[in-house]
């Protein structure tokens, strides 16, 4: 089986005055269907661009990327949204969940962007997928009567919503404590045993020692790949 990602020669280059940066420069990389994969660096190293390009946010300057068989670098704007609501789900440090609707309402906003599912089944999802993640009984709660973890909790139920075969998480333990981080990790590592793959950046070795793969950044490129 092909890789589920798969970059070949990636250049992400900015202008900054009349000197080019290079946010990435040159990077190759891998990853297979169900890894869970970490991408470090200090800030500046370029981890956050990859992880825009992976993500479909941000194209390369060059350079191929291959996601599920499909060549990405080089689609327009709709194109790249199509292939995020179909294929991609994102966890991010702050949550970015609506304050005035219910968790349930939540996670079923992927689906109603796609349009996939009819009413009665989307609710059954994500009922489903709140249970999934420990919050079966908080699908009425809105943002404000849930802790940190909770509203993690419902912003990866919600990534799940569209069945992506990734998930890309940003910092995703950033507002959280140490307990509701734990937590949140392991629930990472049992949706990663079931096969979806999870790439995160993170900045925490202790957070990143969870992942069986870890990519290092510095200065744009690769410098280190370590599997467990």
């Amino acid at each position: 089986m092909s890789s589920l990602i798969e970059i070949k020669d990636m250049y992400k280059v900015y202008a900054q005055g009349d000197e080019p940066v290079h946010a990435l420069d040159g990077v190759s990389v891998s990853i297979d269907y169900g890894e869970f994969v970490a991408i470090m660096g200090p800030s500046g190293s370029g981890k956050s661009t990859l992880l825009n390009i992976l993500g479909c946010l941000d194209t390369p300057t060059s350079g191929s990327y291959l996601l599920d068989g499909i060549e990405v670098a080089r689609r327009n704007r709709k194109e790249l949204a199509d292939i995020r609501n179909q294929k991609l789900g994102f966890v991010f440090q702050n949550f970015n969940l609506l304050p005035r609707i219910s968790a349930v309402e939540q996670v079923e906003l992927p689906d109603l962007y796609l349009g996939r599912l009819s009413r009665a089944k989307r609710r059954r999802r994500a009922v489903e997928l709140l249970r999934r993640v420990g919050l079966g009984a908080r699908g009425k709660h809105t943002p404000a009567e849930l802790s940190g973890g909770q509203q993690q909790r419902v912003a990866i139920a919600r990534a799940l919503m569209n069945e992506p075969p990734v998930l890309f998480a940003d910092e995703p333990t950033g507002n959280l404590d140490t307990k509701s981080s734990i937590e949140i990790m392991n629930l990472f590592t049992e949706l990663s045993n079931e096969g979806i793959t999870i790439v995160m950046v993170t900045h925490e070795d202790d957070i990143a020692a969870f992942a069986k793969r870890q990519l290092v950044m510095k200065d744009g490129k690769l410098i280190k790949d370590c599997r467990k």
